[in-house]
């Protein structure tokens, strides 16, 4: 039984038997030259990631100092009067980077530069989903990608660092009897009838993103009770939906919060 969206480590897809049609080559060098200049742009605009990250780090290691010393904060100062003012000044220096970190976030969002490129990303995708002939009530789904290695002839879903998949916001829908699912840049395109069914899973799986413009704890998405920490979202339970094409087994995993419309999608096509 294969993972029907498997990535492998040397850049390969195990779905690409499964592709329809992409968009013009030239186009896709446009999409990621904007992209690009964005992504410069932010980089350029934001604190260094070493920086913020150690100044979380010595954030922690400060207040662990100081409450160390709070049982008997004459003794301590007796002791070591130096490791008292130096938890102080990491606190201090962690506080200082915050509040440049939020000044500079706050810049971004206003630069009129970051929101240009925002709006041709924009027009760039709209103008792409004309060239896939994506239809306008195509839904965006997060769609489960994994990583995938082959061991003894079998293969097998490992995790991508902290992340059992990476979820990315894909617009799925029905054309001519089959299951489509397009990223702006590719359309993948899997039989209905194919279909055999799915079942829950209750364990839990951290993924990156919460791309949906509700929040989680949102009247739409607290039902769901995804869960957040510093790495990503966690859900549970999630749903195995299963596969036969061509006289092979797939299947494919659909976080909790888009099951309702998944299955919606597929009955009412059937």
């Amino acid at each position: 039984m294969k993972y029907l969206l498997g990535l492998k480590k040397d850049g390969t897809r195990t779905f690409e038997k499964f592709l329809i049609r992409k968009i013009d080559e030239e186009n896709e060098k446009e999409i990621d030259n904007v992209i690009d200049e964005g992504q410069e742009k932010i980089k350029k605009g934001s604190l260094p990631s070493w920086l913020t990250s150690g100044a979380a780090l010595l954030f922690v290691l400060g207040a662990f100092i100081l409450l160390r010393s709070i049982s008997d904060f004459k003794q301590a100062y007796a002791n070591a009067a130096w490791l008292i003012y130096l938890g102080a000044a990491f606190i201090i220096f962690a506080i200082v980077v915050y509040a440049i970190y939020l000044y500079k976030s706050k810049k971004l969002k206003e630069n009129p530069e970051l929101e240009k490129i925002s709006e041709d990303i924009d027009q760039k995708f709209d103008e792409a989903r004309v060239e896939l002939n994506i239809p306008a009530e195509a839904i965006k789904m997060d769609v489960l990608y994994g990583m995938v290695k082959e061991k003894n002839g079998i293969e097998k879903l490992n995790k991508m660092a902290v992340f059992d998949f990476i979820n990315l916001d894909n617009y799925v829908f029905v054309e001519d009897g089959n299951l489509c699912i397009s990223d702006n840049r590719e359309v993948f395109a899997f039989p209905l009838d194919s279909i055999k069914g799915s079942e829950v899973v209750t364990k839990r799986i951290m993924l990156p993103y919460w791309n949906k413009d509700e929040g989680i704890k949102s009247e739409k998405y607290h039902q769901f009770n995804v869960k957040t920490n510093n790495n990503g979202i966690v859900v549970k339970p999630y749903f195995k939906v299963n596969f036969i094409i061509d006289n092979e087994e797939y299947y494919l995993y659909v976080p909790n919060y888009e099951m309702e419309a998944f299955d919606k999608l597929i009955n009412l096509n059937k």
